[in-house]
């Protein structure tokens, strides 16, 4: 496990992924810190979550919180105006799917 701070959190910051929850249907993102570890902002705090060895980390993300259509951002490739892209283009398809979910009910 990691011991906590924001060096050790920087130093060993991977990618984030975004996505769409598949409950709300509001974008949101998810921290990979390490090769085992991700975390993501809930309720006022961080919910960290322990992948298994050889886990996929998509397929964790999925399962653990409910997040699809993915897209990764690697920490090295991170910039501001891509990463505004990935945003916008995931709202564009969350309000689709929410106009649909809509329409259905």
């Amino acid at each position: 496990m990691l011991k906590k701070g924001a060096r050790v959190w920087r130093e060993n910051f991977v990618s984030t992924f975004y996505g769409i929850n598949s409950k709300t249907l509001a974008v949101e993102g998810v921290a990979r810190i390490s090769n085992r570890i991700l975390s993501k902002w809930c309720r006022d705090q961080y919910v960290t979550h322990e992948m298994p060895a050889n886990a996929n980390a998509k397929g964790e993300i999925e399962r653990v919180y409910g997040l699809m259509h993915l897209v990764e951002v690697p920490a090295k490739q991170d910039s501001l105006a891509s990463t505004i892209a990935i945003l916008e283009a995931l709202n564009r398809k969350a309000a689709r799917l929410r106009k649909v979910w809509t329409a259905d009910r």
